[in-house]
């Protein structure tokens, strides 16, 4: 009976002598309590352990603001940290942002006693259910004042034109079928404001038999895809759309895109874009 007393007490005493519990449990938000969150800002949470990635879903982590609205956005789970990507806006408005302007967001992280709970890669369930606040900058009519800049130490550059890379285009350009759109992709995502507000120009020149006979400038339509990286693919035609026997210059100089930190496009040149199979209808 003495012997099972003693052998009893040394395990009560390993705990503490091996430190604090293994706890799963949050040990850091950035945005904690913080305001004019911009509405592209990603939220950073900071695990004790590394996160079970699979254990991420809309049951147990979700963020939604006074008015009952989700946030829209993706999580991404680097190892102890987990982040939520606001969705990036593709209207001109920027009112299909993932986040909304001057309002107040909880996140709810569902832990124990919960069976559906964020886990750790051990399987451990978080410690306990818990929220974090956060309120996003305010509306401003200077729209771009409401994002921030991802990539600051990074240029805007054009890396691939109709499915070609824009370093092996050659001067021949890159054809289009008469009646469709010619798609670019860019290094980052496109601020959609500058989209709807640019005034570029593409050079039509009508050829006739293999000789140019007549020439135009016209505006140039342009319009952000929800596909590939979001917010970096954009489709762009002429006014009246790409005709047959016709042949375009698309200045890039001329292309006043912008980036979410407002800097123009840094590539420079001229794409030849032929459409000149066939004959004028």
């Amino acid at each position: 009976m003495i012997r099972f007393a003693f052998v009893w007490g040394i395990l009560l005493l390993l705990p503490a002598a091996c430190g604090k519990p293994d706890v799963f449990h949050v040990e850091s938000f950035a945005q904690s309590e913080g305001s004019d969150i911009r509405l592209n800002e990603p939220l950073l949470f900071r695990f004790s352990h590394e996160i079970d990635r699979s254990s991420i879903g809309a049951r147990t982590a979700r963020i939604v603001n006074e008015r009952g609205e989700e946030a829209r956005g993706r999580w991404v789970v680097l190892g102890r940290e987990l982040r939520f990507l606001p969705r990036l806006p593709l209207e001109p408005d920027c009112e299909d942002a993932g986040l909304s302007p001057g309002q107040r967001y909880t996140v709810h992280l569902t832990g124990y006693p919960a069976y559906c709970a964020v886990l750790s890669i051990k399987g451990t369930r978080l410690v306990n259910t818990s929220a974090y606040a956060f309120r996003t900058v305010s509306w401003q009519d200077d729209r771009l004042a409401m994002f921030e800049d991802p990539e600051p130490e990074a240029g805007l550059k054009l890396i691939e034109v109709g499915g070609i890379p824009y370093s092996k285009l050659g001067s021949e350009g890159v054809f289009v079928e008469a009646g469709t759109a010619l798609e670019l992709v860019f290094s980052e995502p496109l601020f959609p404001h500058a989209i709807h507000c640019s005034r570029a120009k593409i050079l039509m020149i009508y050829r006739q038999g293999g000789t140019a006979v007549d020439q135009a400038q016209l505006a140039l339509t342009s319009r952000i895809l929800d596909k590939g990286p979001r917010g970096a693919v954009v489709v762009i035609e002429p006014e009246g759309g790409f005709q047959k026997a016709t042949r375009y210059n698309l200045f890039l100089e001329m292309l006043d895109y912008t980036d979410f930190g407002g800097r123009p496009l840094e590539t420079h040149g001229h794409i030849t874009i032929d459409c000149s199979g066939g004959s004028t209808p």
